[in-house]
């Protein structure tokens, strides 16, 4: 029996730069009172790699926020953060994914 939403967890799986550097904005101390809710999984950006074309990676930096219950994330994204964002930005993707997380049964 699954339990209260509050213990649903949202998968958050980045692709990055060659840098590395634009994921480093979810550890951004507005998103770190979230971390307990979340599962992270970097992933190495391959330009037409296996990965890539399993999350339909366009460009890079990309974070998708997923339903971390299901088999399959990558068919269950909550929402898509393309291209270099702002804390702000990023915040405001998490709490609506979380949202939408605790609004499924």
């Amino acid at each position: 029996m699954p339990g209260p939403a509050s213990e649903k967890k949202l998968l958050v799986v980045g692709f990055d730069d060659e840098k590395g550097e634009s994921l480093k904005l979810l550890e951004d101390r507005r998103i770190a009172k979230y971390h307990g809710r979340m599962t992270f999984v970097k992933i190495a950006y391959e330009k037409g790699g296996e990965a890539a074309k399993k999350w339909g990676v366009s460009s890079v930096p990309s974070v998708y926020l997923c339903d971390g219950t299901k088999e399959n994330p990558e068919k269950n994204v909550l929402e898509k953060l393309a291209g270099k964002k702002n804390e702000a930005a990023i915040k405001a993707a998490v709490q609506r994914a979380l949202l939408k997380l605790d609004a499924r049964k």
